[in-house]
């Protein structure tokens, strides 16, 4: 009697929802795609430092281009066509012990050539972007050059010794 109780229940709950014991044992199939760009990493050859070489006390302002051979240079190995975003951060003074010389420091960047004549002026604090393009020495690696420089204030009262800072220079992609 109580299998006939549930046998009746199971029936009117099937009859009831419209669900047919044919449906369950239906089945679906479907596909998706599975992808992965690899990119390669940056990085960051330095050809040379900023250097002003020596300067005569209150000899005021003095500028040091991209093309001047004291201008710093970084070489910035990537993927090929890929967009960059370049960071520079500099110093507001170069310091000797407790003495310090104004400094404002510039940038220049040349995407298509090592080659500072026909680099672009890039901002030094803000963000700014580059495209690597296709001179890289290896397969897929491509390079972009980065020349830093600026200007350096040393007035008359200015004590003498070698005055340092460090430029931050950040890449991302």
């Amino acid at each position: 009697m109580r299998s006939r109780v549930l046998r009746t229940a199971i029936v009117a709950v099937t009859t009831a929802t419209g669900a047919s014991p044919m449906l369950a044992q239906a089945s679906a199939t479907t596909t998706v795609t599975v992808s992965a760009q690899v990119v390669h990493g940056l990085l960051f050859v330095k050809a040379s430092d900023v250097d002003f070489g020596v300067v005569p006390a209150g000899s005021g302002v003095n500028v040091l281009l991209a093309t001047d051979p004291g201008a710093g240079q970084l070489n910035l190995f990537g993927q090929n066509g890929r967009t960059v975003t370049v960071t520079i951060s500099a110093p507001a003074a170069l310091t000797s012990d407790a003495d310090a010389l104004p400094f404002v420091g510039a940038a220049s960047v040349n995407e298509s050539a090592d080659d500072p004549a026909g680099a672009l002026p890039a901002t030094v604090g803000p963000s700014f972007t580059m495209k690597l393009r296709d001179q890289g020495p290896a397969k897929n690696q491509r390079v972009g050059y980065v020349y830093l420089h600026g200007a350096i204030t040393v007035g008359p009262a200015a004590p003498p010794g070698v005055y340092t800072g460090t430029i931050t220079v950040t890449a991302e992609q």
